[in-house]
């Protein structure tokens, strides 16, 4: 996962580290996500604004969404000028 993308002229890393990861290490990564997306702090500069806690998952599942982000449809897009990590949270919890 450590392919470069382009969106909009910005160059995003995808972080390579989610494929190596144990399962533990993945859900403390999910669940400190989890915290900043529902409970954002000034300057956080992936969440402007507070969202709904995602629906229980189990590994297997949160790897298989965190593989195939990816290859969504349109690539990286956002909705908050440019933080792949917030259109990564919409596509864990929606």
């Amino acid at each position: 996962m450590s392919k470069s993308e382009q969106k909009a002229g910005q160059e995003v890393q995808l972080p390579p580290y989610f494929s190596t990861m144990s399962d533990e290490e993945l859900l403390s990564w999910y669940a400190e996500l989890q915290a900043r997306a529902m409970n954002p702090q000034p300057g956080d500069v992936d969440f402007d604004h507070t969202h709904k806690p995602a629906q229980p998952m189990t590994v297997e599942q949160l790897r298989h969404r965190l593989m195939t982000f990816r290859g969504w449809p349109g690539g990286l897009g956002t909705m908050d000028a440019g933080s792949p990590f917030h259109n990564l949270w919409h596509w864990l919890s929606d």
